[in-house]
């Protein structure tokens, strides 16, 4: 028995289309893709494979290498908190130096396998990590001993968004590179947002009087990114958003300032975003040896009376 189907009027013939990419050799004997790899194929993916004669004429036998590709079979992330202020290196001040005592609130590692074939210059790459910070925003509260002493807010702040790193090279810190073609390498990335030496009072030109540390809030927001290169072209493979947002209280000891000055935590942590392939297209990412985050903060401070 034959069963007939009627079209319905919601549904519409689709022509499958198929990708052409056609290929001719050159005087040399290779093959040339007439075609451009998709932008999303140059931007992490693994680009399409080169095509090479072995030898000249017809009947001869013809190999296909591939071209170097990075898969990344791991990508750990840790977060941490930060340490309690240090108030003991520099008297009459406050600041987090780093230390390998404590958490960072961010530690990433991430295991990349470096493809290719006989011929392909695997060990020119480097991978590791860049970073850019997105937001920001530092704020140092300052209040009077007694009423009419006044108070004053110092803003810390920088443009963004802006590389984060190492001023002499496009790195967050360091990079990795394979010995050979279808090795493994480790890339890794730990950040430890430090304040350095933030002045425990400062005299308030209204008043005239010495205003007190009684608080401090921060709040950054970066985007790293993994990404591999040749020296001359720069593949993102992975990235993610990552924050951290601090608040601490200080109660001030007016009779030595040098003293430790007992403090609470309100909020000390960091959250981490979804690892995501590529770059994210909304935020740049830095290539080049250029003005860091670090050395672009700026204090300005607000008095009142």
């Amino acid at each position: 028995m034959k069963t007939f189907y009627k079209k319905s009027r919601h549904v519409r013939s689709v022509r499958p289309r198929f990708a052409e990419l056609p290929i001719r050799l050159d005087q040399a004997g290779q093959v040339r893709a007439t075609r451009h790899a998709r932008q999303s194929q140059i931007l992490g993916q693994n680009p399409l494979p080169r095509i090479t004669q072995t030898g000249n004429g017809d009947g001869q036998r013809i190999d296909r290498s591939p071209a170097v590709s990075f898969n990344v079979r791991n990508l750990r992330r840790t977060p941490g908190r930060l340490d309690d202020p240090d108030q003991q290196t520099t008297p009459g001040h406050v600041g987090w130096p780093v230390s390998f005592a404590v958490n960072e609130p961010l530690k990433a590692t991430a295991d990349v396998v470096v493809s290719g074939g006989a011929a392909d210059p695997c060990s020119r790459y480097q991978i590791g990590f860049l970073q850019t910070v997105h937001s920001n925003w530092l704020n140092a509260y300052y209040w009077g001993r007694s009423r009419g002493h006044g108070s004053a807010i110092m803003r810390i702040t920088s443009p963004t968004p802006i590389r984060d790193g190492d001023p002499s090279s496009m790195w967050y810190s360091s990079h990795v590179s394979p010995t050979a073609c279808n090795n493994s390498v480790q890339a890794e990335i730990s950040d430890y947002p430090t304040i350095f030496n933030l002045e425990k009072t400062v005299t308030n030109s209204v008043t005239s009087q010495t205003n007190y540390l009684s608080g401090l809030g921060r709040g950054i927001h970066f985007v790293t990114t993994l990404v591999a290169t040749d020296g001359s072209t720069v593949r993102p493979l992975r990235h993610f958003y990552w924050n951290y947002w601090m608040a601490i209280r200080f109660r001030p000891n007016y009779s030595n300032v040098n003293a430790d000055w007992p403090f609470t935590w309100r909020t000390n942590r960091a959250s981490l975003g979804r690892i995501r392939r590529g770059r994210d297209g909304a935020v740049p990412i830095f290539t080049t040896a250029s003005n860091t985050y670090n050395n672009s903060l700026t204090p300005l401070i607000y008095e009142r009376s």
